[in-house]
């Protein structure tokens, strides 16, 4: 089973050790941005995947409203 944890200052230096693999190791570079936008930005939420049986995060997800609508 897949297990959302919200981000916090007690854990978010897990994205860091988020191993996307040799194919995908060029989109975690992206987890440090939507991490900082989300300290600056309440609309975006961020969490951390974990397999129900893994002390480790296996992913990271950032969501919300980036942009006002005027900006779109």
């Amino acid at each position: 089973m897949i297990v959302f944890k919200s981000l916090n200052a007690d854990n978010a230096e897990l994205i860091h050790q988020i191993y996307p693999g040799q194919e995908g190791k060029f989109w975690v570079d992206f987890n440090w941005y939507w991490l900082e936008v989300s300290k600056r930005r309440k609309e975006i939420s961020t969490q951390l995947i974990y397999l129900e049986k893994l002390d480790q995060p296996i992913g990271f997800t950032a969501y919300g409203q980036h942009y006002s609508d005027r900006q779109l």
